[in-house]
């Protein structure tokens, strides 16, 4: 019985001291991640106030790199949260946002995923001027997954991502989203797989 007290208070102290390095860890890496948006903000300003010039090719690369270096952000504080999760008070913030700008943010954090794949065109099909109300992050997260999933398994063909509204009477108003892409597929012996946690063929 001691041993197994001691053993139970080893696990505590290992599992405190390794959510205090990460902490740490993290805190440090949102540091350094803020500083990145806070430098990619003062290009784009400056590009936008007509005080420095870039190639297009290399504006949009600098604007794809600072919506990259925010979502970044957005994960780390959120990782940075997880105490709250573990303690029961996390709460999901809601906000309104427009749903079309987060879908071209995320296609925006995909694209490079498909510059060695010329036969891969990407195609969206999704509302504009529709405001909602809800976590633009989490969205944006389950989007990106998605997205990313269907860029690294497709060879040529095409990707898309259509966004429907429901009808007009539905209260709440429903949205459908589908991401469809033209590579393999999931083979039926892995079929089970595809929802467990941290599994990629």
């Amino acid at each position: 019985r001691r041993a197994s007290r001691a053993a139970q208070k080893t696990e505590e102290v290992a599992g405190r001291v390794t959510e205090e390095v990460a902490g740490y860890v993290f805190h440090e890496l949102r540091n350094d991640t803020n500083a990145s948006v806070g430098v990619l903000e003062c290009i784009v300003e400056a590009v936008e106030a007509g005080t420095a010039t870039l190639p297009a090719e290399l504006r949009q690369m600098v604007l794809d790199s600072r919506v990259h270096a925010r979502h970044a952000m957005q994960v780390i504080n959120n990782i940075l949260d997880f105490s709250k999760i573990k303690a029961g008070a996390f709460e999901l913030k809601e906000e309104p946002f427009e749903l079309r700008s987060i879908v071209d943010e995320t296609v925006a954090m995909v694209r490079h995923l498909l510059h060695s794949k010329p036969e891969v065109v990407l195609n969206v099909d999704a509302p504009r001027d529709l405001r909602l109300r809800g976590s633009p992050f989490h969205l944006q997260q389950v989007l990106l997954n998605l997205l990313s999933n269907a860029c690294k398994c497709t060879a040529k063909g095409t990707i898309s991502l259509t966004i429907e509204e429901g009808a007009a009477d539905d209260e709440p108003r429903a949205l459908t989203f589908r991401v469809a892409d033209t590579g393999p597929g999931v083979p039926p012996s892995q079929a089970s797989l595809i929802f467990q946690e941290w599994h990629s063929d």
